[in-house]
């Protein structure tokens, strides 16, 4: 699909256009808002709670939509409390601690007026994730989950900071991090199976059509840690900062994939093309690999920068930064495939045949980088005010590594092979240089508007020689080889506008022009070698807001994009790869009839298409099939409606709906690719009451059904789920 093009002056008068058919809206006055609550809201409080979950069907996919556990949770939901303590000191803590969700949070506040703070705190949650893989319906319903699906990460974070803020002398704060992040949770990056339940034969092979549907997952565990130290001091008209980082990052992350799980050729099959095949045999088809990637990179990175901010006036302030930043990494990978491979003649048994691309890789990097920042705030009589910026940037990187490729050969009739190890090596150097001019205006001389736009262009020019892996006996050629010249051009700009004509009507709009193009021009090896990417992408934003009556409010959202991407070949051959466009549409609706009543409903309508280079960037259907390289619809809708009213004095009630419709699942695409478009039908219903129990006592009880039916993965993912949840809130 083509994207049409609409310029920043005919979107900027799309929204003039607006404006003028709002104003005769502007006519009556508006009141406050009816209170929607009664109940208190306690400052120092103890909240107990839990929510039992009872999923049938994928209890994966209620997980990792729901965002809790299958069984539920319990705990302490919410623990407030603050005091002021002798001495001008103050004291503030909060936390939870819900079992079962592995969700934790303890926080402490310790402040004392003309002295400063410390804040501390440790905080824990849990992500979970459904590791479906992918699906193509087979015709004999089969399913192949290779990996437990039921996968989560745990997240954790620790801080400790403390901060001196003493009259009359720079403010001092020093800060350290410590964040986790463990577990496994699932990749895009599928391998290849023939369980798809098509018996045509691939590539006129005696072979299943091979998809690549075998799930993955990634098995993490990673620390980052940093040490910050900022003091800011303000002497007469002029501020300055001057800040210090130290970061260490250690991550060992390890991808796993499964190539055709369970498909061993073993014994051997007829050599001869056939189109039906027995299904008892399907899984002898193609052999079975496990490869395993796990990278270890440790990082250090310590960073200075200084500031400083002068006034020169009331209406004009000059302000400058230098910033200089150097990383070391150390990095080792393990890349092993181990391939279930049959021999003998005719095929008597199955060995396990250990290649690898990458076998003790050891390499590192070093990164410098410098920046200077130059910049003028004006303001021009007492409407206009202009801010301005120009940023330098200066970078360096070279990294090297070595590694072993391991190969085999094929085994011998009794099931042996032989290994044959080869060293590689590989190495890289980029040199860029950077320039960012800024720009950015408001102008507040219209009564009731106020008008603002932005405009930044980044030039970057440099040199990059990248050597990839190749063996060390092999001679350095164009073929293992790119030294190219790099010159980069992205910019962005935007112009928008806030109406206010009265106090119940507010429109407010922008219009967006990002384009960014990359171009790299060869040398040394191939001097006439080039390659330019390039994307151009330009939309609107409106937002209105309007109170016709005290009682009733309406927001209404617009959100349009569209954008094109371009590549250019070594022959300067230009293909539209990419084509986007997209509507967001929102509507709110806020509803107080009555003190005892409120209402608000909720819509999103979102139209979103990507167009592919199918057919212009030689694909065709001769070659590739109809579809081989299909549009992507990403369109779907979604809405709510919450509900609150007041049972009685102590009592109020709450009702929610939530749906959501997704229906770009086409699964006329399994004969030449993969249908991934998503198909998803999910709803949920909810009830709750709030009740005062005494002046101290806050009970609150909901209950509720979830649905979700999944057509992109042939339902396997569907569940029905009823909840019920119950708390306890008591002050002190």
């Amino acid at each position: 699909m083509q994207v049409q093009r609409y310029s920043l002056l005919r979107t900027a008068g799309l929204l003039v256009s607006a404006t003028v058919s709002f104003s005769s809206l502007c006519a009556a006055p508006t009141q406050p808002s009816a209170d929607k609550d009664a109940l208190p809201n306690f400052e120092n409080s103890l909240t107990i709670g839990g929510q039992g979950n009872w999923a049938k069907g994928d209890k994966a996919a209620f997980q990792a939509e729901s965002a809790t556990a299958k069984n539920g949770f319990a705990g302490i939901e919410d623990f407030q409390f603050s005091k002021d303590l002798k001495n001008d000191f103050a004291l503030k803590s909060d936390g939870h601690a819900f079992v079962g969700n592995n969700d934790y949070l303890a926080h402490l506040n310790l402040s004392k007026n003309e002295l400063g703070s410390i804040d501390a705190g440790f905080k824990r949650f849990r992500t979970y994730y459904d590791n479906t893989g992918g699906f193509f319906l087979p015709t004999d319903n089969s399913w192949l989950p290779v990996f437990p699906r039921d996968l989560h990460v745990d997240r954790s974070k620790f801080w400790l900071e403390a901060n001196i803020n003493v009259p009359n002398a720079p403010v001092v704060t020093l800060r350290y991090t410590n964040e986790l992040r463990n577990g496994r949770k699932d990749t895009t990056v599928w391998g290849a199976s023939d369980f798809t339940g098509m018996s045509v034969p691939s590539n006129g092979n005696a072979n299943q059509v091979s998809r690549y549907i075998a799930p993955g997952y990634l098995e993490l565990g990673e620390r980052h840690q940093t040490l910050e130290g900022l003091a800011k001091h303000t002497i007469g008209k002029t501020t300055i900062e001057l800040s210090v980082t130290g970061d260490r990052v250690n991550n060992l992350d390890t991808r796993v994939g499964n190539r055709y799980p369970g498909q061993v050729k073993y014994p051997a099959i007829l050599a001869t093309p056939v189109t039906v095949i027995d299904p008892s045999i399907i899984w002898r088809f193609n052999n079975q690999a496990v490869a395993y990637d796990t990278l270890n990179n440790k990082a250090n990175t310590i960073a200075s920068t200084a500031k400083i901010e002068t006034a020169l006036s009331e209406n004009a302030k000059i302000h400058a930064a230098v910033s200089y930043s150097l990383l070391n990494s150390d990095f080792t990978e393990e890349r092993p495939i181990i391939t279930q491979t049959p021999y003998g003649t005719p095929a008597v048994g199955v060995v396990p045949v250990a290649t690898a691309q990458v076998q003790g890789l050891i390499g590192g990097a070093r990164i410098k980088t410098y920046t200077a920042t130059l910049g003028a705030d004006f303001k021009v009589g007492h409407d206009l005010t202009i801010e301005t910026g120009l940023k330098g940037e200066d970078r360096y990187c070279k990294a090297a590594e070595t590694a072993n490729a391991i190969t085999a050969t094929a085994p011998t009739a009794t099931g042996t092979y032989t290994q044959t190890v080869t060293p590689n090596s590989a190495d890289s150097r980029t040199k860029e240089s950077g320039l960012t001019p800024e720009l950015s205006l408001r102008y507040t001389g219209i009564k009731d508007i106020s008008l603002y736009g932005t405009a930044e262009y980044r030039y970057v020019s440099g040199d990059e020689r990248v050597t990839n892996l190749h063996a060390n006996t092999a001679t350095i050629t164009s073929s293992n080889s790119a030294f190219n010249d790099v010159h980069e051009n992205h910019g962005g700009y935007t112009v928008g506008a806030n109406w206010v004509p009265c106090n119940f009507f507010t429109l407010r709009g922008e219009t967006f022009y990002k384009d960014h193009q990359n171009n790299f021009q060869g040398y040394y090896w191939a001097p006439s070698s080039q390659f330019v990417l390039g994307y151009q992408l330009r939309g609107a934003r409106i937002t209105a807001s309007v109170k016709p009556t005290p009682t009733l409010a309406f927001t209404t959202r617009y959100i349009y994009q569209t954008g094109k991407m371009q590549t250019a070949t070594e022959a300067l051959a230009e293909y539209q790869s990419m084509d986007a466009k997209s509507h967001n549409i929102g509507e709110t609706i806020d509803w107080t009839p009555v003190k005892q009543f409120y209402m608000q409903a909720n819509l999103n309508l979102v139209y979103d298409v990507t167009s592919t280079s199918y057919p212009r960037a030689g694909v065709t259907a001769t070659s590739g099939g109809d579809d081989a390289v299909h549009n992507a619809n990403n369109n779907y809708w979604n809405g709510s409606v919450l509900a609150g009213f007041v049972v009685d004095k102590v009592t109020n009630a709450e009702l929610q709906y939530t749906y959501y419709k997704a229906a770009n699942y086409e699964a006329a695409l399994i004969t030449s690719g993969l249908p991934y478009g998503a198909g998803q039908t999910d709803y949920t219903v909810t009830v709750g009451l709030k009740r005062k129990l005494t002046d101290k006592l806050l009970a609150v009880a909901k209950v509720g059904y979830l649905s979700s039916e999944s057509v992109t993965t042939g339902g396997r993912a569907n569940y029905t789920a009823r909840i019920a949840y119950v708390s306890l809130q008591q002050a002190f």
